[in-house]
């Protein structure tokens, strides 16, 4: 896996906000019940989220989280790094202790170009064009299949 968990929920923010967000704020509890996420496990995503200005917060009757910068200019490497930092771009594909150039894994050199190409695709795409780009039917079936996954 190259992204945790925790950077998948924090995509999944991110699109929801995008998707049926325009004005205002929504409370992490709402977003949570939404996309089938655990309330407190949400809270901590959206906190990192908030400090890397990719959501804005506020306190209060009416507050909760919104896009912190239009989604345009929100790019899906920014979501990892603010999640789980930049290590998969030095990770091991299975893990392998020590794995490097001097003592490579079996998978290193065919592993080195694909997590290249992943760090590429991640730091072009935006939150824009990843929602504009999800088919109707995907975004309908990505709530229901998270809401089974914690379920199961």
């Amino acid at each position: 896996m190259l992204a945790s968990r925790a950077s998948e929920y924090g995509m999944q923010v991110l699109v929801y906000l995008q998707e049926n967000v325009q004005d205002g704020y929504v409370s992490v509890k709402h977003i949570a019940a939404q996309c089938g996420i655990s309330p407190s496990f949400l809270s901590k995503v959206v906190k990192q989220l908030v400090e890397k200005g990719l959501l804005s917060s506020q306190k209060g009757p009416g507050g909760g989280v919104r896009l912190g910068r239009p989604a345009k200019d929100i790019r899906l490497i920014d979501v990892v790094e603010a999640i789980d930092g930049l290590g998969f771009e030095n990770r091991c594909a299975i893990g392998y202790p020590g794995c490097g150039k001097d003592a490579p894994c079996p998978i290193h050199d065919r592993w080195g170009p694909i997590r290249e190409e992943i760090g590429r695709m991640l730091s072009e795409r935006s939150l824009y064009s990843l929602v504009h780009d999800m088919s109707p039917d995907a975004t309908s079936a990505r709530g229901r299949e998270d809401a089974q996954s914690s379920h199961d």
